[in-house]
This record gives structure tokens, sequence and C-alpha cells, in this order.
């Protein structure tokens, strides 16, 4: 009997995850006992099949770990997707692969611009912009703090959720806005140290069937 066994461990965040492919119990056939005799031609290339047959066995039960390894990476948070962040610091680089062995391929210099969080590997998050461009980026590099961006040319903010209350703030496309709560077609927003409503329509930051809290 000859006896095979793959063991690959991996460590996404504090999670183990083992893959085993069992001990496959080959039985030695004849033309592979020891005799003490030089084997035969036939046995020669049957031996090489056999060798043939385990690395291929092998190769499988690896790109099996490999394919759990980031699957369990995927699901780094448990949270759903896609979801809204924000910058937590003046300076931080989006990447093109989540590693910091990948190029930069943008960086932001504006702390609290909100960010969609696409996908997830290990502690990385995949984002986009309002501009929808992005990267990976850390997860340490981002806050849950809801912010949002104003994307209408001028958007005025109103003292109460109507159209036909008091304007206190108007505010210009690509303003920073801090995100309190939002209604179907209202957001109470801070601007500076003003608060009052957005249109929701006038703002990026929020996902359209999301109600904010």
């Amino acid at each position: 009997m000859i006896a095979v066994k793959f063991h690959t461990t991996y460590k996404p965040h504090n999670t183990e995850i083992v893959v085993v492919a069992s001990r496959l119990q080959l039985p030695l056939p004849p033309a592979l006992r020891y005799t003490g005799r030089k084997p035969e031609a036939g046995t020669r290339c049957f031996l090489r099949l056999f060798r043939i047959f385990c690395a291929a066995l092998l190769a499988a039960a690896i790109s099996f770990g490999s394919l759990a390894s980031v699957w369990a990476q995927s699901q780094a948070t448990g949270l759903p997707l896609p979801r809204f962040v924000s910058i937590a610091s003046d300076k931080v680089n989006a990447r093109t692969g989540p590693s910091s062995q990948y190029p930069i391929r943008w960086v932001y210099t504006r702390e609290n611009l909100p960010l969609k969080i696409v996908d997830e590997f290990d502690n990385w998050r995949q984002v986009v912009d309002h501009e929808n461009e992005g990267g990976w980026i850390l997860a340490s590099l981002l806050s849950s703090k809801r912010t949002a961006v104003v994307t209408a040319e001028i958007a005025d903010m109103r003292r109460t959720p109507s159209l036909e209350a008091r304007i206190v703030v108007r505010a210009k496309e690509g303003v920073i806005a801090r995100l309190f709560n939002c209604e179907p077609v209202w957001c109470l927003v801070e601007i500076g140290e003003q608060r009052g409503w957005l249109q929701r329509d006038q703002l990026w930051g929020v996902l359209d069937d999301e109600w904010v809290e």
C-alpha cells in the first residue's frame, strides 16, 4: 500500500483554514513491489504513468486549497457589498491590486471623501469614487464615518426637508458633507458648522435603496 496525504493551511485574518485531501490508500500493484530484479520495459512505463498520476493529484489538491483561500479572504468582513465608507486621512494610496507590491494608481488627498467598497480581499478593499475611479486600499486607511459629495452644480441646503424651507448654505459641486440621515428624498448633512437638508439626488455617497439613520 502507498499513502499520499496533502495538507495546506491558510490563515486569513484570525481564521485558520486547513485543506486536506485525506490519505489516499493506493494498493501497490505487483509491478511496483520490490523483487530485487530489474523492472521490465512495461513496468518502467507503468511507473512513469503512476508518477504522472501522483503529480496531477498533488496539483489538483494545491489548486483546491488556493480556491478555498481566495473564497475565505473574499468574505473578509461579512458586511454587505457594495457599501460606503470614507477616507480616514489626507493622503491615501489606491493600488491596482490588493497588495502593497502592486503599483499605485491614484493618490487621494481629501480626507472624508466618500468611497464605495465593491470588493474585499483579506485586509484590502476595492473602492470606486464619485467619478468612477478607484483601486485597492488598505482597510485601516478607511473610516466607517458616512459622508457624501455634492454632485449638483449648486445645491441648496435647507433648514428643514422642504423646498419651501429657508436656505442656510449654497454648496458647490465637489463639496464634502457629513452625512447623518437619509430619507427617500432628503438627507440631513453638515457642511462646515452648518447643518441642514440637501436633496438626495444632489449627493453621491448613498445607495439607491439605502435608508441612513
